[in-house]
């Protein structure tokens, strides 16, 4: 009865989410709504609904989730709704704010990998190679901002690190989860979080319409591919 229910449960979750996303991309690409439909109200729903389904399914099977480590993902989705809470409802203002919210959500997928899928040891041992990238980097932008005097905002700073965290996340991944196939899904939505930030990082130099369409086209089924997973007991 629980697996039915739980079966039940991601049945819904996936065929609700994907309706909304299909739907909607099919009208923002087509651009055949326009005199300001809520596009971006609708993006957040739907990032906001991963993180509600994903709660509900943690309070319906705590131990399953917590014994997995899967409550990392779901902390991870908990600091992707606040900085997308901050980044389409709230506006540019507290723009780097909100994006430190993105490295705590890499920074809990870390956990995620290291604590689910390799052994102790070679935790340790990336903990302590990935803290001393992470200084390294921040090393050379402190130099470059003040030795050089090179005017470096503070987003560039933050997304540095939110780069290193997350190429790290993406290599760990192949590496140590690839086997299983229910695991590809992970990885897969992963790839696609990637691509998201990359026509970001691409478009603040070479704006574009079509990278700005792009930048939905993969994050959106990346969130819920990434809940897709966390909803699948193993």
């Amino acid at each position: 009865m629980e697996n039915m229910r739980n079966k039940n449960f991601v049945y819904s979750f996936v065929i609700i989410a994907w309706l909304i996303i299909i739907t909607t991309l099919f009208f923002e690409i087509g651009n055949f709504i326009k005199n300001g439909y809520p596009y971006d109200l609708i993006h957040y729903i739907v990032i906001s609904l991963d993180f509600v389904f994903a709660f509900i399914y943690f309070l319906l099977n705590k131990d399953v989730i917590i014994k997995s480590k899967k409550v990392f993902i779901l902390i991870t989705l908990f600091f992707t709704v606040i900085a997308d809470t901050g980044l389409v409802l709230i506006g540019s203002k507290y723009n780097d704010l909100f994006v430190i919210s993105f490295i705590y959500a890499q920074v809990f997928l870390l956990f995620f990998i290291c604590y689910g899928f390799i052994n102790l040891d070679k935790v340790n041992k990336l903990v302590v190679l990935l803290s001393i990238i992470l200084s390294i980097v921040l090393v050379i932008i402190v130099v470059m901002v003040y030795l050089f005097k090179i005017n470096l905002p503070i987003v560039y700073i933050v997304s540095s690190i939110y780069g290193i965290l997350f190429i790290a996340n993406i290599v760990l991944s192949i590496i140590y989860m690839k086997k299983d196939p229910i695991n590809r899904i992970f990885i897969i939505g992963l790839i696609l979080y990637f691509l998201c930030d990359l026509c970001i990082a691409v478009g603040n130099f070479f704006p574009s319409a079509l990278l700005a369409q792009l930048i939905w086209v993969f994050y959106l089924p990346g969130e819920v591919l990434i809940t897709t997973f966390y909803l699948i007991n193993q």
